[in-house]
């Protein structure tokens, strides 16, 4: 007898929005984890003191996506705005430039959705000063993780699109953490469906049977179900054979080889740092510009920081894209080193006295995490018609989810992975 109807490969945000969907339509399902918590690549930790919970992993709602704010309403859940104005660092000066993402838009407005080219190709021919390239080009790669000569520009445009039809310019932050928002999304799924701690390691399946072989506590475990969800993570599925957390399919996934080739995982460092004053609101320092919300610094290892409205002692630090790849082989302390650096690099203050407030660091590896591999996903040359074909079943059997598979515009974003939970849902509803 089978365990349950559906079985869901992971319990973060896409895994449980098609596990409540799947429930709410009577279907028998079991969610396996091999983490020890729910919530994928949202990490949300509380800090003694802190006003506002550490995101180590996904942190912001990109515009008003209803995914996420039908459930912020109907749970009572808090989400404040992020303060969008931008601070320069450049030539020894901090600077405002408000016209920022005026700059982004005018020039990728000038891709054509039909020339499946780089974003660096696209930046080679566009109308614009160097200047204000190398404003995109900075933008597009911390945003996406991304690199500028592999990211596809027609997906760009496409994303672009996709956010105009939900605020995207804006930015929001879940007051009592993303990881608040996964718990509630988690309350329609009865929790003896949630498994955790069961590492997947292979899927035998044909036509609506499915057997899984899963670890928990150093004891195999065979599950067998009609349908499977894989939720894997882009770096999960593309990575080798003999690497840790990888799952082996039998048959093997050789229809989606194609489609994982054209997909890249991006990458990111990402810390928060704690100091015993903020001395980023200093007006010696910022000026009249203490009301900013992000600063930008091209020289910086970490070229991204930003502060919350919400006022805490706390900043952030991001380095995404080739930035971060500057940064994998660095030892945690040699990360702390580089934070501190580029933070007296960004405010033109000496490293000695950003030390001598320094408090705590916190951080999550995600590229070496090995149930993740990486931060999330982006599209190279023919990569949207590839997220389209990994998120295609297979044989009525095998469903695929998560924001690797999002076709419309919201990949890497938790909305992304939310919806294509709802549709994984929508697709095994319709079979059944």
């Amino acid at each position: 007898m089978a365990d349950a109807d559906v079985i869901i490969i992971g319990a973060g945000a896409s895994g449980l929005a098609a596990a409540r969907e799947l429930h709410r339509a009577g279907a028998r399902v079991l969610v396996l984890e091999a983490r020890d918590r729910i919530g994928g690549r949202i990490l949300t930790r509380h800090v003694e003191g802190c006003a506002l919970p550490i995101e180590l992993g996904a942190e912001f709602v990109h515009g008003r996506p209803p995914a996420i704010f039908r459930m912020v309403e109907q749970r009572g859940l808090r989400v404040m705005e992020m303060a969008d104005r931008l601070l320069l660092s450049r030539q020894g000066t901090l600077k405002p430039l408000d016209d920022f993402l005026e700059i982004v838009t005018r020039i990728d407005e000038q891709i054509d959705p039909q020339a499946d080219v780089t974003y660096e190709q696209f930046l080679g021919l566009a109308r614009a000063s160097a200047f204000q390239k190398l404003i995109a080009k900075s933008y597009v790669e911390g945003l996406n993780a991304a690199r500028a000569d592999i990211i596809s520009a027609s997906a760009i445009a496409l994303a672009d699109r996709a956010a105009e039809k939900i605020e995207g310019e804006k930015l929001f932050r879940v007051v009592s953490g993303y990881g608040a928002f996964i718990d509630e999304v988690a309350k329609d799924v009865p929790p003896d469906c949630i498994r955790l701690e069961h590492v997947v390691r292979a899927v035998r399946w044909t036509r609506r049977k499915v057997e899984l072989s899963c670890f928990c506590g150093g004891v195999e475990k065979r599950l067998r179900s009609a349908f499977a969800v894989v939720t894997l993570p882009l770096g999960l599925l593309r990575c080798a054979t003999d690497e840790r957390g990888r799952i082996v399919f039998d048959p093997s996934l050789t229809m989606k080889t194609t489609s994982l080739a054209r997909l890249e995982v991006g990458q990111v460092v990402k810390v928060i740092m704690r100091f015993r004053e903020r001395f980023w609101e200093d007006a010696r320092i910022v000026g009249d510009c203490a009301l900013f919300g992000f600063t930008l610094c091209f020289e910086a290892l970490f070229p991204t920081w930003w502060t919350t409205p919400m006022t805490t002692n706390f900043l952030t630090g991001w380095a995404g894209g080739p930035a971060a790849e500057k940064l994998h082989a660095f030892s945690p302390d040699e990360v702390r080193i580089a934070a501190i650096n580029s933070l007296s690099t960004t405010f033109h203050i000496p490293s000695a006295r950003i030390e001598a407030l320094f408090e705590d660091i916190y951080f999550h590896d995600w590229s070496s995490d090995p149930f993740a591999r990486g931060a999330y996903s982006y599209p190279a040359i023919g990569g949207i018609e590839a997220a389209r074909t990994l998120a295609e079943p297979i044989e009525e059997t095998l469903f695929f989810a998560g924001e690797a598979t999002d076709f419309r515009g919201y990949s890497g974003t938790v909305h992304g992975a939310l919806e294509s939970g709802f549709r994984v849902a929508r697709e095994i509803i319709a079979v059944n």
